[in-house]
């Protein structure tokens, strides 16, 4: 009996790719990773869809499954094909760092979807990784005590799981360590159907609900929305671009008869949308001052934004011209001049120029891309008086907190009667929406605590905008100023 036992274990391990200890070191790693693979995508499902019904669901879960068997399978040609050695090293070490690198970024796509409700894409991650201090307090706002230690707990039993398990099985069904015959034939065989089943995971399915980004497996999204980037690029670079081989002509500014020169204000309030201030939503008392201003003012009944990323925004304003669209162009903004915009255009005609903002400069080379811009002089926070300023996020401040420098610049520009182009960036309204409450108080917006906060943000700036028109007045400055709130 003894005998016919070793040759049917013999005829067994040597049918199978894997020894029976290296299954169990594969399966306590893929079993878990895949099991909360499928549980995140879950997740996301019942976030996104209301009553999905199970055909539905198991279709969208249909990459992650095809992703996750692909990579079970990849995996055991690779273990087979590294018996021992320096390459098994490689392998187990690869096996490790991967999976870890798939799991931290599957987590990190479900809770970008669960506060954006949008995928997340190869901009993103490449935003961050060329912009890490800004994007990284973006990234930390999100992240709380029970997801990290959900993270940490992940990567100490990635770390350390697959080894202890194994030792404990083998310890307790007492294998004998056996040498494996490969099937070369079969290795090749299964080599294929991970390839199969990988390729298949990449194209997702597409609802009448759903994107194909959303059915695709969070890995498998990243990959194909990458090379769909790169293939749009390749056809855009294929392609003449009238505008790219013929930039803006150089504008210039001339003097209008007799007119006299007026100084101008342009205030960019950070995040705020149309309907929430008042004269754009007269049940919404959160902007009462920009209110009792369109009385006496030009307003904009109706505009667009192009694109709602703020540098951008701030380009296509100050230079006249279409704005980066993707997140590459806004960092171009930092290594290349633009055009010619209106600090040179006014600074030509004797003006002086100053750019003022109520966050960090560390955020996408802000000093750099204002210095592309023509201002002459730039402030934020790392230059101004902190104290007694609350957070307004997690990288500015109160807007109030730009008051004083802007004092002591205008002064400068009242003694030596130069005209000026300021330029004023808020913060208060920016995501995560800390709403400061201890100069202004706070109101009741909204029972949604989330929308409360933007709008008790969005309350606050007004009260910047009182102060600030104040300042002018106290200087003897308004009158002959244009003021532009954007």
């Amino acid at each position: 009996m003894a005998l016919v036992s070793d040759r049917l274990e013999s005829r067994g391990a040597s049918r199978s790719l894997l020894s029976c200890s290296e299954w169990v070191y594969l399966l306590s790693l893929l079993i878990p990773f895949i099991s909360y693979d499928l549980a995140l995508k879950t997740a996301r499902i019942v976030l996104r869809l209301e009553d999905p019904g199970l055909m539905e669901s198991l279709e969208l879960m249909q990459s992650d499954l095809l992703f996750d068997l692909g990579y079970v399978l990849l995996w055991v040609v690779l273990f087979a094909v590294a018996k021992k050695g320096l390459s098994r090293w490689v392998v187990v070490g690869l096996f490790h760092l991967l999976t870890i690198c798939i799991v931290l970024f599957t987590t990190s796509a479900y809770r970008y979807f669960e506060v954006t409700g949008s995928t997340l894409d190869p901009n993103f991650v490449l935003h961050y990784l060329s912009s890490p201090e800004g994007t990284g307090g973006v990234i930390a706002s999100e992240v709380g005590w029970g997801l990290l230690a959900l993270m940490l707990a992940t990567l100490i039993y990635a770390a350390l799981g697959p080894f202890l398990v194994t030792r404990l099985v083998v310890r307790w069904r007492d294998w004998p360590a056996r040498t494996r015959k490969i099937s070369w034939l079969r290795l090749v065989g299964v080599g294929l159907a991970a390839y199969a089943l990988l390729s298949l995971s990449l194209p997702g399915s597409e609802s009448a609900r759903v994107s194909k980004s959303f059915s695709r497996a969070a890995f498998a999204n990243i990959i194909m929305t990458a090379a769909d980037a790169t293939e749009d690029k390749e056809i855009s670079d294929a392609v003449p671009n009238p505008v790219a081989e013929k930039p803006p002509p150089d504008a210039s500014l001339f003097a209008g008869g007799e007119s006299e020169r007026r100084n101008i204000v342009l205030i960019f309030l950070e995040s705020t949308r149309a309907g929430a201030t008042t004269p754009y939503n007269k049940y919404l008392e959160t902007t009462p001052f920009l209110d009792e201003l369109t009385k006496s003012s030009m307003m904009a009944e109706r505009a667009y934004a192009v694109v709602p990323h703020t540098h951008n925004a701030i380009t296509a304003t100050n230079c006249g011209i279409d704005p980066p669209l993707d997140r590459w162009g806004t960092l171009s903004l930092a290594t290349r001049k633009p055009a010619k915009c209106l600090a040179e255009l006014l600074k030509e005609q004797g003006y002086n120029t100053a750019y003022f903002m109520s966050q960090t400069s560390t955020f996408e080379n802000s000093p750099k891309i204002m210095d592309n811009l023509g201002y002459e002089e730039f402030h934020s926070i790392e230059t101004m008086d902190k104290e007694g300023f609350e957070q307004t996020n997690y990288f500015g401040y109160e807007d109030d907190i730009m008051l004083e420098p802007s004092r002591k610049w205008l002064e400068k520009q009242k003694k030596a009667g130069t005209p000026f182009l300021a330029t004023y960036l808020t913060s208060a309204p920016h995501h995560q929406y800390l709403s400061p409450q201890k100069r202004y108080g706070h109101k009741n917006f909204s029972e949604d605590d989330l929308v409360n906060r933007y709008l008790n943000s969005v309350r606050y700036e007004d009260f910047f905008l009182k102060n600030l028109f104040d300042q002018y007045k106290k200087l003897g400055l308004y009158d002959d100023t244009v003021f532009v709130i954007l």
